[in-house]
């Protein structure tokens, strides 16, 4: 079993169909007009320190042994 999790975030005073956005940002991977630019190099380090004792297998995966991955 695997989860992916999806994050953004609007821009000031921007008001979007949330369904809309994931459809078009995650899933067909569009760029969508009225989101910030998230700093993924920052959020994946904040993970590499917080999970340092699992084994990082690919850019966005970690790998817990029996905890999951």
């Amino acid at each position: 079993m695997d989860v992916d999790l999806n994050f953004w975030k609007y821009k000031d005073e921007v008001y979007l169909d949330d369904n809309q956005v994931y459809v078009t940002a995650c899933c067909e991977g569009d760029e969508v007009d009225g989101l910030e630019q998230l700093p993924i190099t920052d959020i994946m380090n904040k993970l590499k320190t917080e999970f340092s004792s699992w084994t990082f297998v690919a850019p966005d995966t970690f790998d817990g042994g029996a905890r999951g991955s």
